[in-house]
C-alpha cells in the first residue's frame, strides 16, 4: 500500500506520549471512582488497568473487563462485583463524553451527512446507526444514575425479587446486587462526579492528539482547507470509531474500527488507500503498546492470560463474595 510507505513515522512518537497520558489519565479516573470503596494508589492500579487493556485487545467480549475487576479483588480485597460497577462507570462516561464531542464538533461538521454515508456503505439505515452509537450509553447512564442515587430503592426492589428464587440462588443474587450498587456510590457525590467527567474529557482529547498527530504523518493537513476543519474531522473520527466498538464484535475491535475510520475520513475527501493505511497504524498504535506493556505485567505476576481468563469467569470468587454476604446478614440479626 503506497500511503503507508510514504507515510512520516516520526510523528507516531508525540502521538504515542499522548496515549500514554491518557492511559495515565484513566488510571487516575479509575482510582477516583473507586474511592468509595477503598482508597488505591494509581501504582498498584496502572498493572491492573493495563493487564484490563491487554485481555480486551486479545479476547472476544471484552473479557479483559471481569479480568480487570478479579485482578483488583486479589491484589487489593476488593469486591469483585463492586469492581465491575465501576468500570461500567468508565464505559459510561466514556460514551457520554464521545458522543458529546460528535455533537460539538456537529457545528462545523456534517455530522448527519456522515452518518448517512456510513450507513449506505454498511447497507444499514443511518437512523439504527445512531441509535447503536448512542442509546446503549445514554440509557445505561440513565439506569446507573437512579440507582446510584437511589439504592435503597433498589436494594428493596432487587430483595423483594430474589424470594422468588430458591434459598441459595435468593442469597447470591441478593448478595451481587448489593456490592454492584456498593459500586456505583461515587456517582453520589457532584464533585467526584464532575471530577471523572473532567478526566474523561481530559482522556479522549489526549486520546484524539494520537489520531490527529498520525493524521499529520499521513500528510492530511494538506487536504483540508483549515487546521480548524482538520481538528473537527479528528475529533469526530475519534468519536464514531470508538462509539462504533460499543458492541464487542471482535478481540480490540479490529474490523469495525477500521471500518468507520476508512468510511469517516474518505467522507472528507481523503483517498482509500491514505484512509486505510491510516486506519491501520492508529489502530496499531492503540493496540500494541498496551499489550505488551499488559503481558508484562502479567508475565511479572508469574500468570499466564489463560489462567487469569479461567480464575476470573469463576463462580468461586462470587461464592466468597456470598459467603461475606452472608455473615453480614447474621451480623445484622
Amino acid at each position: 500500500m503506497d500511503a503507508l510507505g510514504q507515510a512520516n513515522y516520526l510523528y507516531v512518537f508525540p502521538g504515542f506520549s499522548c496515549y500514554m497520558l491518557a492511559l495515565l489519565l484513566r488510571t487516575f479516573r479509575w482510582r477516583v471512582i473507586l474511592q468509595p470503596l477503598r482508597e488505591i494508589s494509581v501504582y498498584r492500579i496502572w498493572p491492573v488497568l493495563v493487564v484490563g487493556c491487554a485481555a480486551n485487545n486479545l479476547l472476544p467480549a471484552r473479557l479483559g473487563e471481569l479480568i480487570r475487576s478479579y485482578w483488583l479483588q486479589l491484589r487489593e480485597d476488593v469486591s469483585k462485583t463492586s469492581v465491575l460497577a465501576t468500570i461500567v462507570v468508565e464505559r459510561v462516561f466514556d460514551g457520554i463524553t464521545l458522543l458529546l464531542l460528535a455533537v460539538s464538533v456537529s457545528y462545523f461538521v456534517p455530522v448527519l451527512e456522515l452518518l448517512r454515508e456510513i450507513g449506505v456503505h454498511a447497507k444499514v439505515d443511518w437512523v439504527l446507526i445512531a441509535a447503536v452509537l448512542s442509546v446503549p450509553f445514554l440509557f445505561v447512564g440513565a439506569v446507573i444514575a437512579y440507582v446510584a442515587l437511589f439504592p435503597e430503592k433498589i436494594e428493596s426492589l432487587l430483595g423483594y425479587l430474589a424470594k422468588a428464587l430458591p434459598g441459595r440462588l435468593n442469597i447470591l443474587v441478593e448478595g451481587l446486587a448489593r456490592r454492584f450498587v456498593l459500586g456505583l456510590r461515587v456517582l453520589r457525590s457532584p464533585r467526584q462526579t464532575g471530577m471523572i467527567f473532567t478526566l474523561s474529557a481530559l482522556i479522549w482529547g489526549s486520546e484524539a492528539a494520537l489520531y490527529y498527530f498520525v493524521a499529520l504523518g499521513f500528510g492530511m493537513d494538506s487536504v483540508f482547507a483549515s487546521t480548524k476543519l482538520m481538528i473537527g474531522v479528528v475529533l469526530l473520527t475519534t468519536a464514531v470509531s470508538n462509539l462504533g466498538l460499543v458492541i464487542p464484535a471482535s478481540a480490540g475491535g479490529i474490523g469495525p474500527f477500521e471500518f468507520l475510520v476508512q468510511s469517516t475520513l474518505m467522507f472528507f475527501g481523503i483517498a482509500s488507500g491514505v484512509a486505510s493505511g491510516y486506519a491501520i497504524v492508529v489502530h496499531l498504535a492503540l493496540l500494541v503498546p498496551v499489550t505488551v506493556m499488559g503481558l508484562f505485567h502479567i508475565w511479572i505476576e508469574g500468570v499466564s492470560l489463560a489462567a487469569l481468563t479461567r480464575s476470573s469467569v469463576s463462580t468461586d470468587s462470587n461464592t466468597s463474595e456470598v459467603a461475606d454476604f452472608q455473615s453480614s446478614r447474621r451480623g445484622e440479626l
